[in-house]
């Protein structure tokens, strides 16, 4: 059936060494406020590789990833394809697998890594500075998911 759907996301799996684990849509949502709320704080699953996005809204709203890493870039795009979209949908289906057994994946070691979690921060920086003129509230969410990921890598990354 065809839709006017902007972002449609799925549930997936990924394999691990330890088998096979299932990924819900944890914080996923079809009410944009919500998601949006959910992604800019880091409750929402930000894996990007279980959506498929309307490809306007990349070209019609110039959407493009810095350059400076490549671990946190799910969370600069999904944060701005949610807030220009207009509608979201969910397929509640497990359709894609993602591969995690190999040992030398990015994902597999990313947490490991000084700067993977260099790239984390500047990408709440870029994150916030897309919403500095956005209303205010957006803000508040991404102060959030700044404070947790500090947190959570106490090590001094900056």
């Amino acid at each position: 059936q065809e839709t006017d759907v902007d972002i449609v996301y799925t549930r997936g799996n990924y394999l691990e060494n330890q088998g096979t684990v299932k990924i819900d849509c944890r914080g996923w949502s079809t009410n944009r406020e919500s998601l949006l709320a959910n992604i800019l704080q880091d409750i929402a699953t930000m894996c990007i590789w279980s959506k498929l996005i309307r490809r306007s809204l990349y070209t019609n709203h110039g959407i493009i990833i810095d350059e400076f890493g490549s671990y946190y870039e799910d969370y600069q795009s999904l944060s701005q394809l949610v807030y220009y979209s207009k509608t979201i949908s969910c397929l509640d289906a497990y359709i894609y697998h993602y591969d995690r057994a190999n040992p030398r994946s990015i994902v597999t070691n990313a947490l490991h890594s000084m700067e993977i979690q260099r790239q984390g921060l500047r990408s709440i920086q870029s994150v916030s500075a897309f919403f500095q003129d956005k209303d205010p509230h957006y803000l508040e969410y991404i102060k959030v998911f700044k404070a947790s990921f500090l947190l959570r890598y106490p090590q001094n990354i900056l």
